[in-house]
């Protein structure tokens, strides 16, 4: 936190919690003098405010609860907590097929599954972090970019449109550098971006929350369970709208020349992406499409996966 009166879109975007932010306004207010102090923050970050708050931090008191002595003596059995017990201890769970079927799954980790033993993610080393980005942050980096600049400036000028981003927090400045403008020039001046620009409406980082089945994520479950809901998040990185019916745009920046291979990898993920897509807007899909940064060009295959798209058709 710094003495700069508005928070840097960063530090909000940072927070996992509603907490978070409720105490970074309670740190800047002028009673919260408690918690900056077991903080570490600066004092300089305190803002003026008429209203007074009162800030502590309460710590509950633990008694230890003594047990009473029982009399010496042999107890008599208990028949009927007996059965009861053993009702209990043999219950068989309805659902112990779906051990191991998570209630909650991403879109891009279950479209990736015939993949995954192909890659690891990992922790970066700390000793890395002074070596620059990894290929995978460079390649986060021009999403971010993607996602949050201005189509319209991006056009004519994509390295101002960067440094407004860097400057305003939504790229940090290692981000900044590890976007390549040769290859964001490449794409404005592509025919699927002018596509883009004649739509009707465009989607960028299109976040979405759907139904799926147990089944889907984990073939070969008995019938009874296959059909047992599981929740399936993600996003689409762009959708645009043309002729009433949507156009999925995946960007990619894997460093792969050959078409046919990264169309295989992420058909599935296209697919369940197209599906989610149809479910939350209830508008059609006409086309789903990779777009390359590293061949400058998209790329379309000749089908999807039927299992992933067959429950919205």
């Amino acid at each position: 936190m710094t003495e700069e009166p508005r928070l840097q879109p960063y530090v909000v975007r940072s927070a996992s919690c509603i907490s978070d932010w409720l105490l970074l306004c309670a740190m800047r207010h002028p009673d919260g003098g408690v918690l900056r102090e077991m903080a570490a923050a600066l004092p300089g970050i305190t803002l003026p405010c008429d209203t007074p708050w009162k800030i502590g931090v309460v710590y509950p008191e633990v008694q230890e609860e003594s047990l009473p002595i029982e009399e010496e003596g042999q107890a008599l059995p208990d028949i009927t907590l007996q059965k009861d017990l053993e009702q209990k201890l043999n219950y068989v769970y309805p659902y112990d097929g779906l051990r191991g079927v998570p209630t909650k799954v991403a879109a891009s980790d279950l479209a990736a599954e015939p993949f995954s033993f192909q890659y690891a993610a990992t922790a970066r080393p700390a000793f890395l972090s002074e070596q620059g980005l990894t290929p995978a942050e460079r390649g986060t980096a021009l999403h971010h970019f993607m996602q949050f600049c201005d189509f319209a400036v991006a056009r004519v000028d994509p390295a101002q449109e960067k440094d407004r981003l860097v400057k305003q927090g939504f790229l940090s400045r290692e981000e900044g550098e590890a976007v390549e403008i040769r290859r964001v020039q490449a794409f404005f001046a592509s025919s699927l971006a002018q596509r883009m620009f004649q739509a009707d409406q465009i989607l960028r980082e299109y976040r979405f929350t759907v139904e799926i089945t147990a089944g889907e994520v984990q073939p070969g479950l008995p019938q009874t369970l296959a059909n047992e809901a599981v929740v399936m998040q993600g996003a689409v990185d762009c959708a645009f709208e043309e002729d009433g019916k949507w156009v999925v745009v995946d960007f990619k920046t894997d460093h792969a020349k050959d078409e046919e291979a990264l169309w295989k990898r992420y058909a599935a993920q296209l697919a369940l992406y197209r599906r989610a897509l149809v479910a939350c807007t209830g508008i059609p899909v006409k086309e789903c499409l990779l777009y390359s940064f590293f061949l400058n060009r998209e790329i379309r295959g000749k089908e999807l996966p039927e299992y992933a798209i067959k429950a919205f058709e």
